[in-house]
């Protein structure tokens, strides 16, 4: 997310995010990805996107 960021690639960042959560969601147990990441994780997509936790269901 950061390199993306470096980048200047907002998109780029939200597609890492995505990624992580595809890896780290389990379907089997229905675990959704908020439930897993990481807080630092969280506040750093909303650091590098400038968006808040309620803002990122459209994103």
């Amino acid at each position: 997310m950061r390199t993306a960021h470096a980048a200047g690639s907002r998109p780029g960042v939200h597609r890492a995010f995505r990624e992580l959560c595809d890896a780290v969601a389990d379907p089997d147990t229905g675990c959704e990805p908020d439930d897993t990441v990481h807080p630092e994780t969280m506040s750093l997509l909303e650091e590098l996107t400038g968006k808040h936790r309620a803002d990122r269901a459209g994103a």
